[in-house]
């Protein structure tokens, strides 16, 4: 490449990161021109540029905008050692470099978006701040102005699985995916924006993993049957199932299930991970006791069953939850514990129940705060105790008390 195109190619890309900031600043309401300095990242090929031709073309063609009134120069040397660009006209130079304005690249980006999702209720809600966003230049879940296609993408694959978890319907990933996209293999390109999109509209998943995400909403790589063990009877289209079967059996429920019971029960729990819920319904499950294993965050599904068992059963029978104790264990108690109309508490889930805190992993400062903003006061000294313990405990380590 010789000097002169090189040297354009450079001014350009100095010139247009000066036309962003000034974007920039109309889009937070400022009235301010923009100005940049041989000193930001976007100079050093200027700096570094040999042959000193290259520079002093440069620095020809900025004397040459800056008699046209489009910038105005500071030099350390006049005319030889540039200091500062600033902007004198905004329009003029977008022309100049061929920059399409902000303005007009976020009326393509909307005009595209409501034409193709305006109908769904989420888009509405956030539309504002896709434009704030937008308009200072800034990604709206990691979705620049540029790539609004992909966006909208992102927000017919939201509404779908809003639509399936009010009709609590389950679905695997694949069928999601044609569902969403007729395409059975395009939802690994919007899966992040997916789950974005909808933990902005439920708190509760703040911190939650993508397939966590998606496994709330009940959306899942393969469906799968709910384990269960306990002298609990299912009569679903005409059939029944006897879930005292050893050690366990699973379950796809459905509206239609009816749950019902021959003996007192005395506790239900819930298990969070699948290696201690077989090991504990080999070894420890008592007769009176029915176990579920959640298979990490429960699906609607799951909660669906949960709520029935729950309406089964008599006031008296205790509801507990075994899980890991760290933050997704104590999200997946607050998701159960909302769930239905009598409290779960924890169990084993206390740093207490376990010989020894070395060469555990540490609960940061951020996971120590969003477990304090799960606790209630039932289990507030608990929390407490966690968070001064400090330590994240898997179940698997449980040896029976000590």
């Amino acid at each position: 490449m010789n000097d002169p195109a090189k040297s354009e190619q450079i001014l350009i890309e100095i010139l247009t990161k000066l036309l962003l900031k000034q974007e920039q600043l109309l889009g937070s309401g400022s009235n301010k021109q923009a100005d940049i300095g041989t000193r930001e990242s976007v100079f050093k090929p200027y700096a570094k540029s040999q042959p000193l031709g290259i520079v002093k073309y440069i620095n020809i063609l900025i004397q040459k905008y800056e008699k046209e009134g489009i910038l105005k120069a500071s030099w350390h040397t006049e005319n030889i050692s540039l200091k500062r660009i600033y902007l004198q006209d905004y329009e003029r130079l977008c022309e100049l470099i061929k920059h399409t304005p902000i303005l007009k690249k976020l009326s393509i980006a909307l005009q595209y978006l409501d034409y193709k999702v305006l109908d769904i209720p989420l888009y509405s809600m956030l539309r504002d701040a896709i434009r704030a966003n937008w308009l200072e230049h800034k990604s709206f879940h990691k979705c620049t102005v540029d790539q609004y296609e992909t966006l909208a993408k992102g927000f017919q694959g939201a509404h779908i699985a809003l639509s399936l978890y009010q009709k609590k319907e389950a679905i695997d990933y694949r069928h999601f995916s044609i569902k969403a996209f007729k395409d059975s293999k395009k939802l690994s390109s919007y899966k992040a924006l997916i789950a974005n999109l909808l933990k902005s509209q439920y708190s509760e998943l703040e911190g939650f993993g993508i397939d966590e995400v998606f496994r709330f909403f009940g959306i899942t790589p393969i469906e799968q049957p709910i384990l269960l063990s306990g002298s609990l009877n299912f009569t679903q289209h005409g059939s029944i199932l006897d879930a005292s079967f050893p050690p366990a059996v699973g379950l796809f429920p459905t509206e239609e299930l009816l749950v019902s019971t021959q003996i007192a029960i005395t506790s239900v729990i819930t298990i969070e991970n699948q290696a201690s819920f077989m090991r504990y319904v080999k070894e420890e499950k008592q007769p009176t006791e029915i176990v579920l294993y959640t298979s990490g965050i429960p699906t609607p599904k799951f909660i669906e069953l949960f709520q029935k068992v729950s309406n089964t059963l008599e006031s008296e029978t205790n509801f507990l939850h075994w899980g890991d104790i760290d933050l997704g264990g104590f999200r997946i108690w607050n998701i159960l514990n909302k769930s239905i109309e009598r409290e779960v508490k924890p169990h084993r889930m206390s740093p207490d129940d376990y010989p020894s805190s070395q060469h555990l992993k540490d609960l940061n400062e951020s996971e120590k705060t969003q477990l304090e903003t799960l606790s209630n006061p039932s289990i507030a000294k608990l929390i407490q105790r966690i968070t001064s313990v400090g330590k994240k405990y898997e179940q698997e380590m449980w040896k029976g008390k000590q």
